[in-house]
């Protein structure tokens, strides 16, 4: 394997995961992000004093593809979103779609700047209130 600098990391797999099903009565509900999902937001006071260095910029893409098993149908899916911080310090997108028995997620979230304001801590918190509300939310699966 040959590295290539400046070029995205890609990891492909694939894993069985039944556990992350709820079953109720007839319905399935998961979260499309499975392990991926973002479950505690990391900034936790109401105020901060200091910028939060982030050290570098980056951004995060996911692109999840989910067989829909047999003998179900999609009855819904989280919407699409995208939405950002001020001054383009970042920004996340949420596109879901369902087609030919294969529901298709991808999420890209990016911080553009090596360090955020302490004056824009409140937004950031809130930036990550929404990731995590997104992220978790559900599809839902009827048997046919």
């Amino acid at each position: 394997m040959q590295w290539k600098l400046y070029k995205p990391i890609k990891y492909s797999y694939d894993f069985d995961a039944s556990n992350a099903l709820e079953k109720v009565g007839e319905k399935l509900y998961f979260s499309p992000l499975l392990f991926l999902a973002t479950i505690e937001n990391p900034f936790k006071l109401d105020q901060r004093k200091y910028p939060v260095d982030y050290g570098y910029i980056r951004k995060d893409r996911y692109l999840i593809g989910i067989d829909i098993p047999d003998g179900y149908i999609v009855e819904s899916l989280p919407e699409n979103t995208s939405f950002g911080l001020e001054r383009e310090m970042g920004s996340y997108k949420y596109l879901i779609s369902s087609t030919g028995g294969k529901i298709q997620v991808s999420v890209e979230v990016a911080i553009n700047v090596s360090e955020i304001p302490a004056a824009s801590y409140v937004n950031l918190k809130r930036f990550f209130e929404l990731l995590i509300a997104k992220e978790n939310e559900k599809v839902v699966l009827s048997k046919i």
